[in-house]
């Protein structure tokens, strides 16, 4: 890597933030403007020297490329500034939230990653900076949506991770994290970590409390009190029991019929 021409190098540095598989449309977007006319070439030449080769097209009407060994494509990634991966990771999810259309639902994780990442590096250079509030309420944004997509297809293990993502990029108080906590908590009970489900759901119980959120403060209550019925039967089912008894007069003034029925299946489990 050292030995490449700096347009070279620019261009394999581009598409290692890409990911380990990558086509010319992004790498062109990510270069500036003066230098897009000649990503293909220097593609062709990587290509010569072994760096990367062909590989199977991602997009309709695209070549697709990848790298010749992983270590290649960590190494050139390596060699960028915190900085500049911060500004390409943001730029790389621009450029999917512009290209996608119809599809940005099935790249929606993708994109919460390339924010995710954003963020991370900001966080690191600028603590305190407003990008950095706006790239984790975007990053939470499509990382949740995807991990409740996870949920509902009763994918424990991608919904655990991408929802515990979401909310470890948001502050304690902001808007949103105590439902990302209530269903992760949910999540956690259905891939069986039931210790830190309840740590998870408490703390889901506290935000949604401090938030002055009651139908959130329910459903994590209602998630809660099963959690423990399941963990502890003797204790736990008269505990869900109580949380039934007092959520359901709320939720019905509420107007919230998913958290009904959520309660009435809870009595269900009970008998």
């Amino acid at each position: 890597l050292d030995r490449l021409s700096a347009d070279e190098r620019a261009v394999i540095q581009r598409a290692s933030v890409v990911g380990k598989r990558f086509w010319e449309g992004p790498v062109a977007y990510l270069s500036p403007e003066s230098s897009r006319s000649t990503v293909g070439t220097e593609i062709q030449s990587l290509m010569r020297k072994g760096l990367i080769v062909s590989d199977r097209p991602i997009v309709p009407g695209e070549e697709g490329y990848r790298f010749g060994h992983l270590l290649i494509r960590d190494a050139a990634y390596a060699g960028i500034s915190k900085k500049e991966r911060a500004d390409l990771h943001e730029r790389f999810a621009r450029w999917i939230e512009e290209t996608s259309g119809d599809r940005l639902i099935e790249v929606e994780e993708i994109l919460g990653y390339h924010l995710e990442q954003a963020f991370r590096y900001v966080s690191q250079l600028y603590p305190a900076d407003e990008r950095r509030r706006q790239l984790a309420t975007r990053a939470a944004e499509r990382l949740g949506a995807a991990g409740r997509r996870a949920l509902g297809r009763g994918d424990a293990s991608a919904a655990t991770n991408l929802l515990g993502r979401a909310a470890s990029v948001l502050p304690a108080d902001a808007p949103g994290r105590a439902q990302l906590l209530g269903e992760l908590g949910a999540a956690l009970i259905l891939a069986g970590e039931f210790g830190e489900a309840d740590s998870v759901l408490t703390e889901a119980i506290e935000a949604s409390g401090a938030a002055q959120d009651r139908r959130l403060e329910l459903h994590a209550l209602l998630e809660r009190g099963f959690l423990r019925a399941l963990t502890d039967p003797e204790q736990g089912v008269q505990e869900l029991r109580r949380v039934t008894e007092r959520a359901i007069p709320e939720l019905e003034a509420l107007g919230d019929d998913v958290g009904l029925a959520k309660a009435w299946r809870r009595i269900g489990d009970m008998h």
